[in-house]
């Protein structure tokens, strides 16, 4: 992670990059799409969405992460 991310406590939630291979659509091979947050929130889920119309919809996979709020739901 970049130190300007960690610098601002920003922690990515597509990590390892291994899991979250995007692009090209049709035979993802590289991790180029990337998500980072910071605060009061917990990452529940964070995946690629792989199925034959995403591969045909764009040149990325579509990316979705679920956050969550925790603690006192105040973002910092």
């Amino acid at each position: 992670m970049s130190r300007v991310f960690s610098d601002h406590r920003f922690r990515q939630a597509t990590s390892p990059p291994s899991h979250f291979r995007s692009f090209p659509a049709f035979l993802a091979v590289a991790a180029l799409d990337k998500a980072f947050y910071r605060g009061d929130l917990a990452v529940r889920h964070a995946r690629i969405i792989r199925t034959p119309l995403t591969k045909r919809a764009s040149d990325h996979l579509p990316l979705v992460v679920d956050f969550h709020l925790t603690g006192n739901g105040r973002l910092v």
